[in-house]
């Protein structure tokens, strides 16, 4: 059994909680379970890896700033310049949406009061405030793995508690 990665808005709980709520993002994990975890501060790549593979989701570094770093449809996450913390990082989820083919970023600030965040379509670097990124990593999804099935059941709950029709 292979399950897609299902991708569902998930807003950070704190300042140094970006990635957690990216992770939670993608795999389903709830934000709190993660922060639970790894603690309240940053992750690096080696323990998002961690939470990835568990679910079968391989993640898969992309190197340097090319202009065509984002050539395959799918999910990233991606490190951009922080809009709150001059000189800090800060991760989203940059994916295609499959209706039109577009790049959508989904910045884990969005609703945050007295946080800024990047729109939803600023993807190209003239159209607004992303001027750059740095680390690209694409998710797939791994083949026959057994973390799919856990991840199965954590969208269904996600779904589930959110009401949501567009998961089924």
């Amino acid at each position: 059994m292979t399950v897609p990665i299902q991708v569902q808005f998930v807003q950070q709980t704190s300042r140094n909680t970006c990635v957690h709520a990216c992770l939670s993002m993608v795999t389903g994990l709830p934000i709190e379970g993660l922060v639970g975890r790894f603690g309240d501060k940053g992750l690096s790549f080696d323990e998002e890896a961690v939470v990835l593979t568990e679910l079968g989701i391989l993640p898969v570094p992309k190197a340097g700033l090319a202009s065509d770093l984002f050539p395959e449809q799918g999910v990233y996450l991606v490190t951009v310049p922080s809009l709150n913390f001059p000189g800090l990082n800060h991760r989203v989820v940059w994916m295609s949406d499959p209706g039109s083919g577009n790049f959508i970023l989904l910045d884990p600030n969005e609703g945050r009061t007295d946080f800024e965040a990047y729109p939803r379509h600023c993807i190209h670097q003239n159209d607004g405030p992303l001027k750059g990124y740095s680390e690209v990593t694409l998710l797939r999804v791994m083949r026959g793995h057994r973390g799919h099935q856990r991840r199965e059941e954590l969208y269904k709950q996600r779904c589930a508690a959110v009401q949501v029709t567009a998961c089924s």
